[in-house]
């Protein structure tokens, strides 16, 4: 479904069409925040520092290829950390998007979580470590990925357990280093089909609109088709996402791949959605 609210003509949109003629988009926002920590582990310091270290992971993997701007920085992830021990909670779908909807965050989306499971065995040096990440879309609300991950010092192949690691803190480092690799698979895995492409940059050329974007799991071959949707707000506070129109890979300069527009009618909608409510408004996804 079209968004005819924004629909102007080519003639209106004259005195703005100068800004698509060559028009920057920063990379997205998402806030990361600092991991709760579930049942008999919540008192753990142990458990609360690989926490913070799996947060940290977290925001390094998202921000590679300026896939998003991470917008929390040490004192916040302190504040945040020092709230989730004081009140034994951890963040869920609800309360994490919903501060970002008070304004609280200025993110697209926010990632957060909790450890489930924390454990070491000294008899063997094993630690393992199971904990949930959750990404939502402010906007919408929705919880575009959710997914338990589990990390070990295992060093053996195959079935037979051979933690190797000579203390419980060092078993415990080895394991929090292995999550970049999980986050960094699981991103290649499904983050352009889940959280969709980051706009660069639009422009005029030969008469028609080309947008420009960088896919986060690789360059879209040309003929790829992508959806353009945007972040409206109702009359009654509401905000929810909607189609505005489809675009399609015609060619690419580098890692950045160029898109139409189905026909003239969208391409001036989206000119006019980014004018009036910025580019962070708009989320660009394959169909």
């Amino acid at each position: 479904m079209r968004v005819k609210a924004f629909i102007i003509t080519s003639v209106a949109l004259a005195t703005s069409v100068a800004t698509a003629e060559s028009q920057s988009f920063e990379p997205g926002t998402i806030a990361v925040l600092p991991f709760g920590v579930q049942g008999e582990w919540r008192g753990n310091e142990s458990a609360w520092a690989s926490s913070l270290a799996i947060a940290s992971a977290l925001k390094s993997v998202l921000s590679e290829g300026q896939r998003f701007t991470a917008v929390l920085d040490r004192s916040a992830d302190a504040a945040i950390l020092d709230e989730l021990k004081r009140t034994e909670s951890v963040w869920n779908s609800g309360s994490a998007v919903q501060v970002a909807q008070d304004g609280q965050l200025n993110a697209n989306y926010v990632a957060y979580g909790f450890i489930m499971s924390h454990t070491y065995n000294p008899g063997n040096n094993c630690a393992r470590i199971e904990f949930t990440v959750e990404i939502s879309d402010v906007g919408s609300g929705e919880t575009v990925m959710s997914k338990v991950f589990r990390v070990d010092n295992d060093r053996a192949p195959g079935p037979l357990k051979l933690c190797t690691e000579s203390s419980e803190a060092t078993a415990f480092s080895v394991a929090q280093g292995r999550v970049s690799e999980k986050f960094r698979n699981e991103m290649a895995k499904n983050f352009g089909k889940r959280f969709g492409y980051r706009l660069v940059d639009m422009r005029q050329r030969d008469g028609r609109l080309e947008v420009l974007v960088r896919a986060s799991d690789g360059d879209p071959s040309r003929g790829t088709d992508l959806v353009v949707l945007v972040t409206i707000t109702s009359a009654f506070g509401e905000t929810y996402t909607q189609e505005l129109g489809r675009l399609k890979v015609r060619s690419s300069e580098g890692d950045v791949a160029i898109a139409l527009f189905e026909n003239q009618e969208q391409a001036d909608a989206f000119v006019a959605h980014v004018n009036e409510h910025g580019p962070r408004s708009v989320q660009v996804k394959r169909r």
